[in-house]
């Protein structure tokens, strides 16, 4: 009995914590498009100070140096962010794009091949972005509507998609 009551304590304490997580990341978020970096920084910087191994806060934070044009600073964040969870598809294609800003494009190449062996949509999408901009208008809808029917949810996909249609 004394067990389960503890799983049962354990279990509530991992959903508030998972919880506090998301209400960290939701307001990170919120600032950022409400363009007050400065305070979505000082949140970020907070939620590291309680736990600086949320892979996912380093990658918020690395979106707001970014936002910022502090790609040196950015580029760490990124680092840090693959460091602590190398399986994240995003956090190689921000490092990527980082990269490719401060002119370094070998290394952005690294990381923009990382991020295409983590994740199966990001190369269905990039050739149909190949195919609308060599004018195959047709191929690129049949090749971003593929995604979208295995990944409804893809951004990328569907931003590429409205072009197509435009």
């Amino acid at each position: 009995m004394k067990v389960a009551k503890a799983n049962q304590a354990d279990e509530a304490s991992l959903g508030l914590a998972i919880e506090a997580m998301r209400a960290d990341r939701l307001l990170c978020h919120s600032l950022m498009r409400q363009g007050r970096l400065g305070d979505a920084e000082a949140e970020a910087k907070r939620a590291l100070e309680l736990d600086p191994d949320l892979a996912h806060i380093h990658e918020d934070l690395v979106s707001i140096q970014a936002m910022k044009g502090d790609f040196t600073q950015a580029v760490e964040c990124f680092r840090t962010a693959i460091r602590l969870n190398p399986g994240s598809a995003l956090a190689h294609k921000k490092l990527g794009q980082a990269l490719a800003a401060m002119g370094e494009a070998q290394q952005a190449n690294t990381h923009f091949d990382a991020f295409l062996e983590r994740d199966e949509d990001a190369g269905q999408v990039a050739v149909g972005a190949e195919h609308l901009k060599a004018g195959r208008v047709d191929d690129a809808i049949a090749t971003l509507s593929q995604v979208l029917r295995k990944s409804p949810n893809n951004v990328d996909a569907m931003r590429f998609l409205a072009v197509a249609y435009w």
